[in-house]
């Protein structure tokens, strides 16, 4: 039986190749994994002070989405490098029959819902300051830049459990598709007069 020393040099040099290769592979998988984690933290913190900035007109202006929507669709521009991105971003999305974001007003502890204005609370009498609270949730799929952790994704996604209920439908399904759903929700207390 041969030892280290007398195989030949060919031989050991080709192993070492082969070691070599599968510790970079290794190394650029976790490097390709942190990157993807850095990224969508930083769409995170992006479409959460996207929201907190809507959410701000919401509550001077009667949570009236024609002024609030527009607001947050600014807000969210800064999570593309340029507008291709936004339009490739948008295609994916509506590739897989999904929206690229959606924005739901969500009911308050205590609130009832005015057609139009979301969730409030209506003060408990007349002439008093408003204790309305407008509840602002946000979905933003993030499509992952490498291939391989959107196959993973996929794979994932179809394992999951069954889920009901509307939102919970619509995270299975971006996870189905390789994406990676992102859920920020704000909430505010109105500073304008509630709608009658």
């Amino acid at each position: 039986m041969q030892n280290n020393d007398q195989r030949p040099k060919a031989a050991q040099g080709g192993t070492a190749l082969i070691e070599t290769t599968l510790g970079l592979l290794v190394v650029l998988f976790f490097a390709g994994l942190c990157l993807e984690l850095m990224q969508t933290h930083q769409t995170r913190h992006l479409i959460s002070l996207a929201l907190q900035e809507a959410a701000r007109v919401a509550a001077v202006t009667r949570a009236n989405p024609e002024h609030w929507r527009p607001v947050l669709i600014r807000g969210l521009r800064p999570t593309y490098a340029s507008a291709a991105a936004q339009s490739q971003h948008a295609r994916i999305t509506e590739l897989h029959g999904l929206a690229p974001y959606s924005v739901e007003v969500l009911p308050h502890a205590g609130a009832r819902q005015i057609q139009g204005h979301g969730a409030l609370l209506k003060p408990p009498q007349p002439g008093q300051p408003t204790d309305a609270v407008l509840h602002l949730r946000l979905t933003y799929l993030y499509v992952p830049k490498q291939p391989w952790l959107r196959t993973a994704l996929k794979v994932m996604g179809e394992l999951s459990a069954t889920l009901r209920g509307g939102h919970t439908r619509l995270l299975k399904t971006a996870r189905a598709s390789g994406l990676i759903p992102i859920v920020v929700e704000y909430k505010v207390l109105m500073h304008s007069d509630l709608p009658d």
